[in-house]
């Protein structure tokens, strides 16, 4: 694929599809990967966002997230296995 490690970063909402099988499917590219469970008030700035970051993600990947989900509302880091719950407790 065309997609290069240093310039893109891959932002995942799809629900219940884990990281590791994202950067299996990239894999050898290491390319990063943050999962993502905003919800639907996001459309009114009012979203409650959960993400978590992959193996290969450093810290401006998790800074990237956090900037484009704080703008549409809150959003914080959490572990992956926690994201499922955040999608069933925000209405995802």
């Amino acid at each position: 694929s065309g997609l290069d490690k240093d310039k893109h970063t891959i932002i995942s909402i799809a629900a219940g599809k884990k990281i590791q099988s994202m950067e299996a499917a990239l894999h050898p590219k290491p390319i990063p990967v943050v999962r993502v469970m905003p919800n639907t008030p996001c459309l009114v700035n009012e979203s409650a966002s959960g993400y978590a970051v992959g193996s290969n993600c450093k810290d401006t990947h998790a800074k990237l997230a956090d900037k484009i989900f704080n703008s549409v509302g809150v959003a914080k880091p959490v572990p992956e296995k926690l994201l499922d719950a955040v999608t069933g407790l925000s209405g995802s």
